[in-house]
């Protein structure tokens, strides 16, 4: 779901962007792939932590999982 990212009362909300209108101020507009991709990486980090139960692995396609692991691997590498 595409999200808005809007900062009420000093603190950072997210809102659904079908849900809502464009506001002077908004701070980032996140499509739906983007949301997707966030979803995703806090799913697989939450469950490596053992906050989430593994039954995840539903919720989160192997091609998907595959993605992330291969680009924060190339990431370590550049760091490196």
């Amino acid at each position: 779901m595409a999200i808005r990212i809007r900062i009420v009362d000093g603190h950072f909300v997210a809102v659904c962007a079908a849900r809502s209108k464009l506001r002077a101020g908004d701070f980032y507009y996140l499509c739906d792939a983007a949301d997707r991709a966030l979803r995703a990486k806090f799913l697989l980090d939450y469950e490596s932590e053992g906050l989430l139960k593994s039954d995840t692995r539903d919720l989160v396609s192997e091609e998907e999982r595959n993605r992330i692991r291969a680009e924060e691997t190339e990431e370590e590498e550049i760091d490196a």
